[in-house]
């Protein structure tokens, strides 16, 4: 699944997660309001410049609705392969676990209330240092993501 990280060398990556760990936080996704029909494009970043998960949405709208998802994890900025799934008013939420060797995530995505919100909460992790003393406090650094409203579908 890591295909297209196969060609950068392994310190090149290992720079690349030091530079994210000096910069911290995790950072909540924008937000936008789509219409029904229409297809839209969310990035939810789970650890900034490490993890981050494009969503694709595209809703057919009335009483029996069907929302098309796709799922297109990113490391280090690199794509990775595209999974699809499609929610319904009987079946709206999945849980997904993207995640590497230095990040992970456990997502609820899924659509509610009457307006369709989109939104996802959960919890996304990233391994690093935590704490005063440099060789203790390695370890999963996590963070609860409660972003139950991003966009609303009009149906």
């Amino acid at each position: 699944m890591i295909h297209s990280l196969t060609n950068i060398h392994p310190d090149t990556l290992q720079t690349m997660y030091r530079e994210v760990l000096e910069g911290g936080n995790l950072a909540p996704a924008v937000t936008s309001a789509p219409i029904a029909g229409e297809k839209i494009a969310h990035e939810l970043t789970v650890v900034p410049k490490v993890l981050s998960v494009t969503v694709t949405a595209q809703l057919s709208g009335g009483e029996n609705w069907k929302a098309l998802l796709e799922f297109t994890p990113k490391v280090f900025e690199t794509p990775l392969d595209t999974s699809s799934f499609e929610l319904s008013r009987l079946n709206s939420h999945i849980t997904i676990h993207p995640g590497m060797a230095v990040a992970k995530a456990d997502l609820t995505i899924g659509l509610t209330g009457p307006e369709l919100w989109f939104g996802v909460t959960g919890k996304a992790c990233y391994f690093g240092h935590e704490g005063d003393s440099w060789l203790s406090g390695w370890g999963w650094v996590c963070s609860e993501i409660h972003e139950p409203k991003l966009f609303a579908f009009h149906s």
